[in-house]
């Protein structure tokens, strides 16, 4: 940025900032900054200044769109002679604007062994609005032999209103869904819990792509007003940043489902990803959305992805909303599904209540739509965690990845849920390399991808995937918890209580811990198991009580094996989801010989 702001040239508008630069052509301000790289976008730097303080002339801004403009309808034309254009029955933007160019606080349960809710964390980018659109020169580049891999960046919410956040970020979500069931086969597309990792990011665009293993990112913006919304997308190829293809929509929310199948079908055409005529059909079949059921819907995603207890439960009345607006919403039943698992999957009192709600959600799910990827998914988490049927299950979870290849969550839960307790252990560990590729970012599946390689004896790489989760979040509290239990199998208590001490420090029990350290100063680990497994539990905290599974561990650390077995009865019979991992857990290596355990195995399902 070596301009030097003209002197005799009438100027118009000064405008002071990115942020005003960017409102003024109405784009985002990665778009603008990369503008001025690639496009020669007259901005000006203060002198003396950081890359912060810039400004434009809106005068100069409307010369530079102009002449943009005019070339590229020179390309157009030339290129396009013959084509039909989708911008014929589109309303023109103003001039003076331009076209684009373009996975908690408690113990988390992710598929059972502990009680944990996954960060997971995709928001898709579903666009409502009239297009105004207008194709950015730019060729489409020749479709690589190998899968073709896409990111959807979070889109920018410019609406000035930050409640409108979720609007944008299920916005994000869906496109992800979208795109990944567009082709899978020739298409990967990252999920949504790696993607989201660069919301409000500044970070460079072949930067990111390198980090998520992309050749193509999806980015754009939304600006909602009441039932209308503005949406603009850009497709950038990733090697040299060029802008393939871009358009703008200008919709009311009813009218979404339309245009994100528009998006889908342009992206695929740059890519040069074929659809075969069951694919077109798919996309092309896109029934006009309840408003208020969408909204709810995006709602609903929004707070679920928070990944706390609150905003689970929060999450799933929106959905019940969105369902009771549209009782044929198969989307937000899936949806529904899923949060009353992850609530099952955790210390709740109410587990068994919350799996039949999950389990009549998802059945609903799958009546309505058979082909969606996400009912299977969560029809095939009900099926294992609160009927213990393995058959069943299984069947969901190939469905699922039959439907779409690109469903990270699908992956991860078959590996998880099933492969694992199954004893399946090196095809669990594909599984999850795979649930990996499409989620790179996410923390449950690096976490729970080092426990396939704890169950199937491969320490040392477990204990490498379990560093690499702590260099991404050392605060991750699924990982801490299983790098706690692969302390306590080896009986190396002074490790697992520097776990268990950074574990109570983030969850802010400070009452617990002070507890605890002064057991720990008297008497060890050893001694905390003890009090722990002691009849009362309470460490003398009023309201505290130990939780079953919390014995059951106590018990087995100490080789009680009347006691833990006596508990392990208990957590069966509350579908604690620890009791899944009966067959492949080393913990339970020292009661395996035991008639009982070997019952406890049959009734489960687990028997080897």
């Amino acid at each position: 940025m070596g301009l030097k702001p003209p002197v005799s040239k009438e100027k118009g508008r000064k405008l002071d900032s990115w942020k005003e630069i960017a409102d003024y052509l109405d784009r985002d301000v990665r778009s603008v900054q990369r503008w001025v790289r690639s496009r020669g976008l007259p901005i000006y730097r203060l002198p003396g200044s950081k890359i912060g303080g810039v400004f434009a002339y809106s005068a100069e801004l409307d010369e530079w769109v102009h002449s943009r403009r005019e070339r590229q309808a020179e390309d157009w034309t030339a290129e396009n002679a013959s084509a039909q254009t989708d911008s014929q029955a589109l309303a023109p933007i103003a001039p003076s604007r331009p076209q684009a160019e373009n996975d908690l606080p408690v113990k988390r349960a992710i598929p059972g062994r502990r009680v944990i809710l996954p960060l997971l964390g995709g928001v898709l980018l579903l666009f409502l609005v009239v297009a105004v659109a207008v194709h950015r020169g730019g060729r489409p580049t020749k479709a690589p032999s190998a899968r073709i891999m896409l990111a959807v960046l979070p889109f920018q919410n410019l609406s000035g209103d930050p409640t409108q956040e979720y609007f944008a970020d299920g916005l994000t979500e869906e496109m992800i869904t979208d795109l990944g069931k567009l082709n899978p086969q020739a298409m990967g597309v990252i999920a949504r819990t790696s993607a989201m990792k660069y919301k409000n990011s500044k970070e460079d665009v072949a930067q990111i792509a390198r980090t998520l293993g992309v050749g193509y990112v999806l980015e754009g913006s939304v600006r909602r007003a009441g039932n209308e919304a503005r949406i603009s997308a850009q497709l950038i190829q990733a090697s040299d940043q060029s802008h393939l293809w871009a358009q703008n929509y200008q919709r009311d929310v009813k009218d979404i489902l339309s245009v994100q199948a528009d998006v889908a079908r342009a992206i695929a055409d740059k890519v040069q990803v074929k659809l075969d005529p069951q694919q077109q059909t798919r996309v092309a079949d896109a029934k006009p959305a309840n408003p208020q059921a969408y909204d709810d819907y995006l709602e609903g995603l929004y707070a679920r992805n928070e990944r706390t207890v609150a905003s689970i439960t929060k999450g799933a009345e929106f959905f019940q909303r969105a369902v009771e607006q549209d009782p044929n919403y198969a989307a937000a039943y899936a949806a529904m599904a899923q949060c009353y698992t992850l609530l099952g999957l955790n210390r709740v009192p109410n587990r068994q209540e919350l799996l039949a709600k999950a389990k009549t959600a998802a059945l609903r799910a799958v009546e309505l739509d058979d082909a969606s990827a996400e009912a299977h998914v969560a029809l095939g988490g009900v099926r294992v965690i609160a009927d213990f049927d393995w058959p069943g299950a299984e069947a969901e979870f190939k469905r699922a990845i039959e439907l779409n290849p690109n469903n990270a969550q699908a992956h991860h839960w078959y590996a998880n849920l099933y492969l694992d307790p199954q004893g399946s252990y090196e095809e669990a560990i594909t599984e999850m390399q795979q649930a990996q590729r499409l989620d790179p970012l996410s923390l449950i599946i690096n976490t729970d991808l080092g426990y396939a390689y704890y169950v199937a004896g491969r320490e040392d790489e477990a204990s490498n995937q379990f560093r690499k989760v702590m260099q991404m979040d050392p605060n991750f509290e699924p990982a801490l918890y299983d790098v706690s239990q692969l302390y306590r199998n080896h009986k190396n208590g002074d490790a697992a209580w520097q776990i268990l001490m950074r574990e109570l420090q983030i969850s802010g029990q400070a009452l617990l811990l002070a507890k605890m350290e002064a057991i720990y100063a008297r008497a060890g680990y050893r001694g905390i198991q003890q009090e722990t497994a002691a009849s009362e539990g309470t460490f003398g905290l009023p309201g505290y009580r130990k939780s079953v599974w919390d014995a059951v561990l106590a018990y087995a650390y100490l080789d009680d094996r009347e006691q833990a077995i006596s508990y392990l009865e208990k957590a069966y019979q509350e579908r604690n989801p620890g009791i899944l991992y009966l067959r492949c857990d080393p913990l339970w290596s020292n009661l395996r010989s035991d008639p009982r355990f070997r019952e406890l195995e049959r009734k489960v399902g687990v028997l080897q």
